[in-house]
């Protein structure tokens, strides 16, 4: 019986430390499942939209440099148009009957260079063999164009073939003379001239007395 007391004793002992050490334990459980929760959260919070591009030195010089190309061919154009509306008004302000004039060109383009280019053709055909006798042929072509450079004034440039001039969209002419069909006639056919456009891109209005 002694025994048998002492045995219940001991196994209550133990069963007794293990109910403290699981009562320990548990909120120590919960509180480092509470904290994987708010780190994962955070992380989320954190994290860049999947959606949104990242963008690399590269891709940013890129896009500088497309921005100030556009930025120049704007001047250009801008620059263009004023040179044309400021001769077509002294040519339109000096025909009989026109009076006052004001105008307002637009080109859809800059001036185009066109160079000349040596252009070189390459074509090779070879044909391979395997060691089980089957063959195969790789065609192999590539073409190459390369600007000639002519030497003058002590530097050198390329050679230019052709130039050819902005091309016009549209005209907008206002004149006091205007209200006369015969001088809108005369402004049209000038501007038609002077530009070498159709007659259905000149718009021609009076100027407001």
């Amino acid at each position: 019986m002694a025994g048998g007391k002492w045995g219940d004793f001991l196994k209550g002992l133990f069963n007794k430390n293990k109910g403290e050490k699981k009562g320990k334990l548990m909120p120590a459980l919960l509180l480092l499942g509470t904290a994987g929760v708010a780190i994962m959260l955070l992380g989320t919070f954190f994290q860049p939209n999947g959606n949104s591009p990242i963008t690399s030195p590269a891709t940013s010089e890129t896009s500088q440099e497309v921005i100030a190309s556009r930025k120049d061919t704007t001047n250009a154009m801008f620059k263009y148009e004023n040179e044309v509306e400021k001769r077509l008004e002294k040519i339109l302000a000096n025909i009989s009957g026109v009076g006052q004039v004001s105008i307002m060109v637009s080109i859809e383009s800059t001036e185009e260079i066109v160079v000349d280019k040596n252009h070189t053709q390459r074509h090779q055909t070879t044909e391979e063999s395997d060691t089980k006798g089957q063959s195969r042929k790789i065609v192999e072509q590539s073409n190459q164009d390369q600007t000639v450079i002519i030497k003058e004034g002590g530097g050198e440039q390329p050679l230019v073939l052709k130039t050819i001039k902005p091309k016009v969209a549209g005209v907008l002419v206002v004149a006091e003379g205007a209200t006369s069909l015969k001088v809108v006639a005369m402004i049209r056919e000038a501007v038609q001239r002077a530009l070498g456009i159709p007659s259905y891109k000149i718009d021609v209005q009076a100027k407001k007395s």
